[in-house]
């Protein structure tokens, strides 16, 4: 979707919204907040809105309330409060309707208030903060997250070797690249400006490491084997400082390992 129309579903779903009594609040999230990074062309409509008891079911089960809804190909719930829209033109939308008993539930990082009743941006702002605060006090430590990379390649080389490759891939290229990339982004600094989401470490990693993604998107083009001695490789090379004697113990056995299988 280009610009101008998804600022123009932005302002529909804005104006509808407002003139509804019994939404209490719309918060704009991710990229449709347009805080930290903008939209683009690949960007879904993400929302979340606060409203009044009654009204929750119709708002997550009805779509004449969205706008250019005769357009709407595909509706469903994803959650017990979230719900993803597909229309005809490939746009989605991706959002959650909340009361006010369960509104705290949510988590927000990247946001902008569209709609405000009853002191919702204070809300917002509390929320904001919880986020963050729960964020950083889920922080694994460093020997905890090297452990797991380790293990979760180790894992993925024997689930491969045993012939199931859809496991294997998914411990290397999934757990692994999850504990990598958060070991990175803690202590590389980063090699252009970036917005990294603290709810995703996936999120935006080019874009702060454009070197570092490159290499690591070549991994995991590779095949399982070769990804994981790659993703060692990277790891040796970039964070050695942080690994004690028994990681470099465990990660000249997952080389062993690797190389056994390669041969």
């Amino acid at each position: 979707m280009d610009a101008e129309r998804y600022h123009a579903s932005t302002r529909a779903l804005t104006e509808r919204l407002a003139a509804d009594e019994r939404v209490r609040g719309l918060v704009a999230v991710g990229s449709m907040a347009a805080s930290d990074h903008q939209p683009d062309e690949w960007s879904d409509h993400d929302f979340l809105m606060l409203v009044a008891d009654e009204a929750a079911t119709y708002f997550r089960s009805a779509t004449d309330w969205l706008p250019d809804h005769a357009s709407i190909l595909l509706h469903f719930p994803e959650t017990e409060h979230g719900v993803k829209i597909l229309y005809q033109d490939g746009h989605l939308l991706e959002f959650a309707v909340f009361t006010a008993a369960d509104f705290d539930l949510a988590r927000i990082n990247s946001q902008r208030v569209l709609v405000d009743r009853d002191g919702f941006t204070d809300r917002v702002a509390r929320l904001v903060a919880d986020t963050r605060a729960s964020a950083a006090g889920e922080t694994k430590s460093d020997a905890w997250l090297l452990g797991q990379f380790l293990t979760h390649l180790l894992v993925g080389l024997g689930r491969h070797a045993r012939g199931e490759h859809l496991s294997g891939r998914r411990h290397v290229k999934e757990f692994g690249l999850a504990d990598l990339l958060q070991l990175l982004s803690r202590h590389k600094a980063a090699e252009a400006e970036g917005h990294l989401d603290n709810l995703d470490v996936f999120r935006r990693f080019e874009r702060a490491y454009p070197q570092l993604g490159m290499e690591l998107n070549r991994a995991l083009e590779q095949p399982t084997l070769r990804s994981a001695l790659d993703m060692l490789d990277l790891l040796e090379a970039e964070l050695s400082g942080l690994m004690d004697a028994t990681h470099q113990a465990a990660a000249g056995v997952l080389r062993a390992k690797i190389n056994e299988l390669l041969s």
